[in-house]
């Protein structure tokens, strides 16, 4: 029987060491990270395991700047939870729950219209009173 050659179990051994190095954390989980979404700050993420016992198991309720660790082979159900939209706390939220929900065209004329009672209510005040 000869010996193995040096040359040749080095770089197998390497391969190997480096094939196990890259395959180990794989398998640990996946991390979701929340914050790419481009969602509100203050916007609830909800995150069910199906397949826990007893049926949908909750796993943890989430912000949009929080990142979460789930392991593999199981399926998740990832739910928003909504929000409740008070208007007259932040008349910004007002604006842009309108900005949201009409067309685009309307947006324009909305804007437009302002524009141009702006410009009437300058010149009935100023121009208009000579």
């Amino acid at each position: 029987m000869t010996t193995p050659n040096p040359k040749t179990i080095f770089p197998a051994l390497a391969f190997l060491a480096i094939l196990f190095v890259l395959i180990a954390p794989a398998s640990a989980g996946i991390t979701l990270t929340f914050s790419d979404l481009n969602l509100d700050k203050n916007q609830k993420i909800l995150i069910y395991d199906p397949l826990a016992p007893g049926g949908a198991a909750l796993i943890g309720e989430y912000n949009t700047t929080d990142s979460v660790c789930l392991t593999n082979g199981s399926a998740y159900i990832i739910a928003f939870k909504p929000s409740e939209q008070i208007w007259f706390q932040n008349p910004l939220n007002a604006v842009e729950l309108l900005k949201v929900s009409i067309p685009t065209w309307a947006s324009f004329a909305l804007v437009m219209m302002a524009l141009f009672g702006g410009f009437f209510v300058f010149y009935a005040i100023f121009i208009r009173r000579r």
